[in-house]
């Protein structure tokens, strides 16, 4: 049995706090415990946390969250996952047919500078200044950590660390973007990474009839100072080892009854060899980008 997970006498974000000691929140407590629980295990085959994983919780409590909330999704799903020393990506599912699909979490935040995505005010909506939705904003978020996770795992392909042609899936939590209601008409995270531009009606010129709404096709997008950034990573020739991206939107304060209810899919489908088709099933929904078109997997 692993200690407990809330580490006392030491300085931590508000929320780790809140929950550490205030029992008004003793549920949440529990909730956390038992994630970590299931995560983290004193034999070694089976933790996936490294070494300084519960020291640096309480400054970067979400990113640690999300972490322990995935891990123990995959492994209430029935994967095996095992993890490699305290150097490359998380850890690695262990497939049917003995392939290693390993593992990488991120949760990015707001960012910062002329990029980063402003708060939503409550109420703004109501008032008579209308506010822009910083689509562009949030796109930016999720490409960049997109980019650095790509980055990391061919980093860790050179070392060694992951052997060539090993496949990988990234873990997007996007709680800490600031939310912005009604922002869209599907998940950013899909057009920050497939060539999908706004949504658009067709009327017809008398104003009588509409068709089917459609989307613009979008291939990049501008950062502030100017420096074109593609929307099209997922197909991407460096991508290719990318077998499927997962989002969530999951906190400690907010989250489903069941664990993965939560979770979007995005199967990438250039991935070689492709994920079985039931792979990832569990999951609230599963997107696949084919000629040009995204669809649902049923």
């Amino acid at each position: 049995m692993p200690t407990a997970f809330f580490l006392h006498n030491v300085d931590a974000e508000p929320l780790y706090e809140l929950l550490r000691d205030d029992p008004e929140f003793g549920d949440v407590k529990d909730y956390v415990e038992q994630l970590w629980i299931t995560f983290h295990d004193d034999d070694d085959d089976h933790n996936l946390a490294d070494k300084n994983f519960q020291s640096k919780a309480p400054k970067a409590f979400h990113q640690h969250f999300w972490e322990m909330y995935l891990g123990s999704t995959l492994r209430t799903k029935g994967m095996e996952l095992k993890r490699i020393g305290g150097e490359g990506l998380e850890y690695y599912i262990k497939m049917e047919d003995g392939r290693r699909l390993w593992v990488e979490a991120v949760a990015p935040t707001a960012g910062s500078g002329q990029n980063s995505v402003p708060p939503f005010a409550s109420g703004q909506h109501l008032t008579e200044q209308l506010a822009e939705v910083p689509v562009k904003a949030i796109l930016l978020r999720f490409t960049s950590v997109f980019r650095s996770k790509l980055d990391a795992y061919h980093k860790a392909v050179k070392k060694g660390i992951v052997k060539q042609g090993e496949q990988f899936v990234l873990a997007i939590n996007a709680r800490a973007i600031p939310d912005w209601p009604l922002h869209t008409d599907l998940p950013l995270f899909l057009k920050a990474l497939l060539p999908i531009g706004p949504q658009v009606f067709h009327i017809s010129a008398d104003a009588t009839t509409t068709d089917q709404p459609t989307h613009l096709k979008r291939e990049r997008i501008h950062t502030g100072a100017g420096a074109p950034v593609s929307t099209m990573g997922l197909l991407e020739n460096d991508a290719i080892p990318l077998a499927a991206v997962l989002h969530s939107e999951v906190n400690a304060l907010n989250h489903p009854a069941q664990l993965g209810d939560d979770f979007d899919a995005l199967l990438n489908p250039r991935a070689t060899p492709s994920l079985p088709a039931d792979y990832f099933a569990w999951a609230r929904r599963r997107y696949r980008w084919d000629s040009g078109v995204l669809t649902v997997v049923p």
